[in-house]
């Protein structure tokens, strides 16, 4: 895994949006060659961002998507689901994403 310090989180980095923003930044950055297999014969990024313009409403968006591996133990663990999630990576986070 990825291991960080909650000191590494930018000090202004305060809502759930932001948070899965800097997340999904800093594991698309770190794993940018990362390729696995979602399916039969289907293979992507492992994590991949990109800030795009959208026409209709005129805003831009950050569109984000992680494919993170599961233990199988998550169909009978108890907690939460984030504690299945297995490594991608053990690339130290860049400085570039601390506070």
């Amino acid at each position: 895994m990825t291991a960080f310090a909650k000191t590494q989180l930018p000090d202004n980095v305060n809502s759930l949006e932001e948070l899965a923003t800097w997340a999904i930044l800093a594991l698309s950055y770190i794993n940018s060659d990362l390729v696995v297999i979602e399916g039969t014969g289907s293979t992507e990024r492992a994590a991949q961002a990109g800030v795009f313009y959208v026409e209709s409403d005129k805003k831009y968006r950050f569109l984000g998507r992680v494919s993170i591996e599961m233990s199988k133990d998550y169909l009978t663990g108890s907690g939460g689901m984030w504690n299945y999630a297995q490594s991608l990576s053990t690339v130290t986070i860049p400085s570039i994403f601390e506070a």
